[in-house]
């Protein structure tokens, strides 16, 4: 049930998406938008905490895997603090944010700030998500059946063609054989 759909949030957009999906047959769409939401905020907080308490065996020890040269950490550093509001949509849009979430808690940036842009951020894109996924999957069951006409028309049509194609075959060796006379 709806619990699921929290669970599963953690994949993002796609798990939104099919919770939308799950909504339009038949629960409600304003708590898989809510359930929804919050999961998405979770799991950004919990990657920010991460790399807040654990800036020195996390971020210090893996970050290298991630391309994360003490370097680099300067100028990301530089970027969440001086352009949070940029640095954080860039981050919340990537397709793989949690390293920019780890990256932000490492740099501390203040909690306040940073819960108050990811509520600016999340909001339209667990939406967008939502109403996008719910009423594509009521335009799919309308056209559904339509489907089945097609269906219907393309098995026509290769009995046609293929009737075509013999009785085409047939009436050319007629004719031949008759050289030309009927």
């Amino acid at each position: 049930g709806y619990f699921m759909v929290f669970a599963v949030i953690i994949g993002g957009p796609i798990f939104i998406s099919a919770s939308a999906i799950a909504a339009s047959l038949g629960y409600n769409i304003y708590l898989i938008f809510l359930i929804s939401f919050i999961g998405e905020m979770a799991v950004d907080i919990l990657f920010y905490y991460v790399g807040h308490y654990g800036r020195e065996n996390i971020v210090d020890r893996y970050g290298r895997y991630f391309r994360l040269t003490p370097e680099r950490i300067k100028k990301l550093e530089y970027l969440v603090i001086e352009h949070p509001w940029k640095t954080l949509f860039v981050i919340k849009y990537s397709p793989v944010p949690i390293p920019g979430f780890v990256l932000t808690g490492a740099v501390r940036l203040n909690f306040k700030k940073f819960f108050y842009i990811l509520l600016a951020l999340s909001v339209p894109k667990t939406f967008f998500f939502t109403v996008v996924a719910y009423f594509f999957s009521h335009a799919y069951n309308s056209y559904i059946k339509y489907y089945d006409y097609g269906q219907y028309l393309l098995i026509s049509a290769v009995i046609l063609y293929v009737a075509t194609s013999y009785l085409f075959g047939y009436f050319q060796k007629k004719f031949q054989n008759n050289n030309g006379k009927y």
